[in-house]
């Protein structure tokens, strides 16, 4: 009996020794890769989520820099760029919802976002309506035809739909 249990005994230790401490490490390891891995996708998508909204604020300075009537075409471009990228900051948040626990991405979703996107619905709203106004009136600003102002008309739909809905209905019922 007592030869039995001594093999029992290095038979335990023998098992303990191949195979269980080693599956412990590897579990170990599995866990600290796996959160290695959620942090670095976290950081990616904040880093993209940053460059994002550094194109944003670039694009946002340069049109407030060019106000004048000969550069309309241009804000227009600027305004349909930036609708776009607001889309893909929306879309990058939606991926990955762990972004809104970043006290940065906190802080520029509430305070700088929040109030330019606001103002970008309302251009483009103000916008839709006159591009409407000028299509209904048979005018329009110089240099565009019917076929055109259509087109616009179409770009800036979807722009102003993709941001906001709700305005999009406001805008589309005046």
């Amino acid at each position: 009996l007592l030869e039995s249990l001594k093999y029992v005994e290095l038979s335990y230790g023998r098992l303990n020794n191949e195979i269980l401490k080693p599956y412990e490490l590897s579990q170990r390891l599995q866990s600290a890769l796996n959160k290695i891995h959620q942090t670095s996708t976290l950081l990616r998508d904040a880093v993209l989520y940053l460059h994002i909204v550094n194109m944003i604020k670039s694009l946002t300075a340069n049109n407030t820099n060019n106000n004048n009537k000969t550069a309309q075409s241009s804000q227009e471009f600027t305004m349909l760029k930036l609708a776009s990228l607001y889309e893909q900051l929306q879309l990058t948040l939606q991926k990955n919802i762990n972004l809104n626990s970043l006290t940065i991405v906190k802080t520029l979703q509430n305070d700088w976002i929040l109030n330019n996107k606001r103002q970008l619905i309302m251009n483009l709203s103000n916008t839709l309506y006159q591009y409407c106004s000028y299509l209904n009136n048979g005018g329009g600003p110089q240099g565009k035809s019917s076929h055109e102002i259509s087109q616009l008309i179409t770009k800036f739909s979807l722009s102003l739909y993709s941001l906001s809905q709700q305005d999009f209905n406001i805008t589309i019922n005046k």
